[in-house]
């Protein structure tokens, strides 16, 4: 799986990771049941700290995507299927929008910006 992570962002790390494997999943990169790399591999493998990968994976756990067994194995869950269950894609869409509507207010932007942003954001995308 290659992940693009850009220290200049203003994103935390372990945020662009947690969207670099939600991305992977949608678009079908990465699927179901299928493992990814230890929190150490992962770390070492993107030059980041332990403790970032953990945090990430924390959040896919708490949000749904990833399952994290007794022995620190980590899969895609076999629960989250884009067509087959779309209340929990849903969920963790709103979740982390609520998290980054919170930090983008904390960091003073204004709502006529965030929709301005959000606004392009779809336009680019052809939603």
């Amino acid at each position: 799986m290659l992940m693009y992570l850009d220290p200049s962002d203003s994103t935390p790390i372990y945020k662009q990771i947690v969207n670099e494997i939600i991305k992977a999943i949608f678009t079908g990169e990465i699927k179901k049941n299928e493992e990814l790399p230890s929190i150490r591999q992962l770390g070492k493998d993107l030059g980041v700290n332990y403790h970032t990968i953990r945090k990430s994976y924390q959040e896919l756990q708490y949000r749904g995507y990833i399952n994290i067994d007794e022995r620190s194995k980590t899969t895609i869950s076999s629960d989250f299927s884009i067509c087959e269950d779309n209340e929990l894609v849903l969920r963790g869409i709103e979740r982390g929008f609520k998290e980054n509507l919170r930090e983008a207010s904390l960091k003073g932007y204004s709502r006529d910006d965030l929709i301005k942003l959000i606004d392009e954001e779809l336009e680019n995308r052809e939603v």
